[in-house]
């Protein structure tokens, strides 16, 4: 659930996993905050059963399939960007494969059976124990090409939407009825009103409390197939892995409050929320806030919070710092952030920002329409003349960017272009230089008669203070949030590994740098987070030691697709699900055993999106748009 952020058409990146661990790419979006639900037999241990049930329903759509659509709809634009592949049919059936259902405690006990060609499946589980269910490839059982989860009519998140549950505890026979599955969300959907009584809901009459601060291990023992090894510091911090690192401490506090029904009366039915900040020490920076009012839990997710031990209200954003040496922008060659004193306003924006590159009186603007649009950049000169580039470039023999400083032996060749590019001319040169040898140069764009590059007018200048862009129009507003956002997220980057880090309580800013509005550069759902909160979800008990919660969210990126020379930016949706379950151990209540799951899945149906080299960008995501990793890791409490 890791949230993402864009930088430049110069250089976007995702600075939130740059920040903090890749387990912690579910930053909390406000509608996901579910603080809500607990069920089970609480006089149950999980995994103490010795009866079962039967666990039966059919899969729709089981054989169906996606067709992607194109952001290409001209020939011209195939030309362009060779890259981009034209539409494919994702195969999206389970028809044939395993279902696997597990016991959420030490044991992991697993029950396994066959979905069959129609969809329908039946496989026999324990009652009164913690499971989780999932559909796993046939040929493949690391692939989990979806969990089943329960949505949830009665409970909320603060969107309004209904919740889902990876965790449930059968009471008797379950009979799911029609199950539907989404394949780019990765799950298998039931109804809670289907299921009805063959679900127990039973509050736990002593849920243990979990709250303190804990040091990650790997886990000692075996762990079902497909499951990967904790984390090292390096690895983390690299990207190379999802999950928290070997060592690496955590505060996890839980919220006690009660249900509001449907009348907006407070009752006295229990429900839990979690909450994981970096240390104990980030979250009393923040003013051991819960970041948003008791009436906004109350009205938008149903629960009164009013006696968690947690005070209401926005956190407390550090409101100034004072850098001992100055700070260079990411080529490490212009001054970004002073050193000395800098006041912060919303979490964020530092005074004495400066820019970190000369920007121009250029904007991006959406070129085509609906779904098929691609992103051009539009300059502007003093005389209001324009023109609009599609990006452009060279290549050598072997297609490799290069710099070419010989135009002189090359020869050179307009096209207009037609469609949704009418208006456009496509150049071309080619030709053989002495020092990079046969190239090719291509560039796109759409040019009024006398626009003068010349006269372009700078905005603000490379090392300049991004206070000094007069913000009188929406594109000098958008461009001076851009300068200030880029000096912040480079700030963040030089703390980022420092244990001064969580001293401080900064806003996790996203944005939207392909935006052509200043009220949507900066992507906000629900009250803003701290960059040191790392979660901030429901928890489920099912049992009074074990319990569990997931958090869903889309997050939107920017990737370059390039080939030709030409390149151009693309946001892409991807949905990001992590579910942890916790477990008390037989070690007692300092020890918990979790299970992380981690997903993220390319949900966007642009065809740029699908490229290798944006998968690749947007977290090493395979063929089939999706990249999971599953951990056991020992939670020991200091």
């Amino acid at each position: 659930m890791k949230l993402k952020t864009t930088m430049t058409t110069e250089r976007k990146t995702d600075y939130t996993s740059n920040l903090f661990p890749p387990l912690f790419l579910f930053t909390l979006l406000f509608p996901l905050a579910t603080l809500i639900s607990c069920s089970s037999d609480s006089s149950v241990d999980p995994g103490t059963s010795t009866t079962t049930a039967t666990f039966s329903g059919t899969i729709a759509n089981a054989s169906s399939s996606v067709q992607l659509d194109s952001i290409l709809n001209v020939d011209e634009m195939d030309e362009m960007f060779d890259q981009i592949p034209h539409p494919k049919s994702i195969a999206t059936t389970v028809a044939g494969d395993i279902l696997r259902c597990k016991t959420n405690d030490s044991n992991q006990t697993t029950y396994q059976g066959t979905i069959g060609t129609d969809g329908v499946y039946s496989l026999s589980i324990p009652k009164n124990v913690s499971v989780k269910c999932e559909a796993l490839s046939s040929t493949d059982t690391t692939n989990i090409k979806g969990t089943f989860v329960i949505s949830s009519s009665n409970n909320k998140s603060l969107n309004g939407g209904n919740q889902n549950l990876e965790t449930f505890v059968p009471a008797n026979n379950i009979s799911a009825g029609t199950v539907i599955f989404d394949p780019y969300q990765a799950k298998l959907t039931m109804s809670d009103t289907t299921l009805g009584t063959a679900i127990n809901t039973t509050a736990p009459s002593a849920p243990w409390d979990f709250t303190g601060t804990y040091v990650a291990s790997t886990y000692t023992g075996t762990a079902p197939s497909g499951y990967s090894a904790l984390c090292t510091v390096n690895e983390s911090q690299n990207g190379q892995c999802d999950g928290p690192y070997e060592g690496m401490n955590l505060y996890i506090k839980r919220l006690s409050g009660y249900e509001v029904d449907s009348s907006g009366t407070t009752t006295t039915t229990p429900k839990y929320a979690i909450m994981v900040w970096q240390s104990r020490t980030a979250f009393e920076s923040c003013g051991s806030k819960l970041g948003f009012t008791y009436a906004d839990a109350k009205t938008n997710a149903k629960i009164d919070l009013t006696n968690s031990g947690v005070s209401e209200g926005d956190f407390t954003w550090t409101s100034s710092i004072s850098p001992s040496s100055s700070i260079k922008d990411w080529s490490n060659v212009n001054t970004i952030i002073p050193s000395g004193a800098a006041t912060i306003s919303s979490g964020w924006k530092i005074s004495t920002s400066m820019s970190g590159q000369t920007m121009q009186d250029c904007e991006t603007v959406s070129i085509g329409s609906g779904a098929n649009t691609i992103p051009g950049w539009k300059c502007t000169d003093s005389a209001g003349k324009t023109q609009t580039s599609l990006g452009g470039g060279c290549v050598n023999s072997s297609n490799s960017p290069v710099n070419v400083t010989e135009w002189s032996g090359l020869t050179c060749n307009s096209e207009s272009l037609t469609g949704d590019l009418t208006g456009y001319t496509k150049d071309t040169c080619s030709g053989t230089t002495s020092q990079e040898g046969r190239v090719t140069c291509t560039s796109t764009s759409k040019r009024d008669n006398g626009f003068n590059w010349n006269n372009v007018t700078n905005l603000v200048s490379a090392g300049a203070p991004c206070s000094n862009i007069s913000a009188t129009t929406d594109k000098s507003r958008l461009i001076q949030l851009r300068c200030y956002s880029e000096a912040y997220w480079r700030y963040l980057e030089t703390i980022r590994n420092s244990t001064s880090a969580e001293n401080y309580c900064f806003r996790d800013l996203r944005t939207d740098w392909s935006a052509t509005s200043p009220d949507d550069f900066i992507i906000s759902s629900g009250p803003a987070k701290s960059s040191t909160e790392y979660v901030l979800e429901q928890f489920t008990y099912t049992s009074n030691t074990s319990g569990s919660f997931r958090n869903e969210e889309t997050d939107s990126r920017g990737v370059q697709i390039t080939s030709g020379g030409n390149s151009i930016w693309i946001n892409c949706r991807i949905l990001r699900v992590m579910n942890m379950v916790l477990t008390r151990t037989s070690q007692g209540p300092d020890v918990l055993l979790g299970e992380m799951t981690n997903e993220s899945r390319l949900i966007d149906t642009k065809q740029g999106c699908w490229t290798s080299t944006a998968r690749s960008t947007l977290g090493n995501l395979d063929s089939d748009g999706k990249s999971v990793s599953r951990t056991m890791i020992t939670f020991t409490k200091q």
